[in-house]
């Protein structure tokens, strides 16, 4: 689905169901659903997921630091990311850094 690859491939950007929906021509809603249909997840969790997934990606492969990181894989708001990622991972970034490994429960 080529809304889906498009939100792969600009998932760092600052993403809206309204600037999707304006760019394919779709009513927001209905891309909503499309999303649930393709991925399992809504749109705002799939956006999350590859933003952390990246996010890991960079902990464990940069020297970058982590409010960079947190900027680079697409979150505006360190703070924010950090809380986020402790919530999905059960360890903040400078822990899953620190430890240099891969976080339970979570397929990377």
């Amino acid at each position: 689905m080529e809304l889906l690859h498009y939100v792969e491939g600009h998932f760092r950007e600052e993403l809206t169901l309204e600037r999707l929906s304006e760019r394919y021509f779709l009513n927001a809603s209905y891309v909503c659903v499309l999303f649930k249909r393709a991925t399992g997840e809504t749109f705002l969790g799939y956006l999350n997921t590859l933003r952390m997934r990246e996010a890991h990606r960079l902990l464990l492969t940069t020297d970058d630091s982590l409010a960079k990181v947190a900027e680079t894989a697409g979150y505006r708001d360190y703070y924010y990311f950090s809380r986020a990622f402790k919530k999905r991972f059960g360890i903040s970034p400078r822990q899953c850094r620190l430890e240099g490994r891969r976080t339970d429960g979570e397929e990377i």
